[in-house]
């Protein structure tokens, strides 16, 4: 299935195709996803993570009643780009997980995302180079105490101090 029509707003040719995995869905070009499981077509609602930002749609499988909580920016990327390779990850060009469209997103590696996230500034580390050096300077206090104290567990906690982790840091 494909429909074309035009989002007078934004002047926009919005393009729905439908998804390959799940052929009672459709996913639009603008990142949005049609639902055609009931006589009457409707866009999904699409649900924020709460860590990462990115959207999410639960569909379901022709005669299945299991949710599949799926990720938005992938079937956008498996429909309008290509059916997702082995091995790897969609990646945000931008770093913008609400920014859902194929010029957008491309195919690539857990690496290339991980320089992608550096690049933007979107890393969530927990850890920086000064806390790192707070946390090998603090060798008096137990692990537990600083593990609380920086969100990180006891055994990450012990791999910073004994410099098995942020080497480069030596």
């Amino acid at each position: 299935m494909k429909i074309e029509f035009t989002m007078s707003a934004i002047g926009v040719v919005e393009e729905f195709r439908t998804i390959p995995e799940f052929p009672d869905y459709a996913v639009s070009n603008c990142g949005r996803v049609l639902s055609q499981r009931c006589s009457k077509p409707r866009i999904l609602k699409q649900t924020v993570t709460n860590k990462t930002g990115h959207q999410k749609v639960t569909l379901y499988q022709p005669d299945s009643v299991e949710p599949r909580p799926t990720f938005v920016h992938a079937l956008v990327a498996e429909v309008f780009i290509s059916e997702r390779p082995e091995g790897l990850v969609c990646r945000h060009l931008d770093g913008n997980p609400a920014h859902n469209v194929p010029q957008n997103l491309a195919w690539g590696t857990s690496s290339e995302n991980s320089l992608d996230r550096h690049r933007h500034g979107t890393i969530r580390a927990k850890l920086n180079a000064e806390k790192v050096k707070a946390l090998r300077d603090a060798d008096t206090r137990h692990l537990r105490d600083l593990a609380k104290e920086y969100g990180i567990t006891i055994g990450y906690a012990r791999a910073v101090r004994s410099e098995r982790t942020w080497k480069h840091l030596n």
